[in-house]
């Protein structure tokens, strides 16, 4: 899998692209949330 040839690169280095393949997923989610909310309410009016 992925992840695990990840950790071949060091523990530290590991765990940083883990944290931040998870910051990047958490930041994508709520940008499609927010647009997603903001298309819904300018096709109501």
């Amino acid at each position: 899998m992925f992840l695990s040839q990840i950790d071949e690169l060091g523990e530290n280095t590991a765990l940083a692209i883990k944290i931040g393949l998870i910051i990047i997923g958490v930041i994508l989610f709520f940008m499609d949330k927010f647009t997603t909310n903001n298309n819904n309410h300018k096709s109501v009016s």
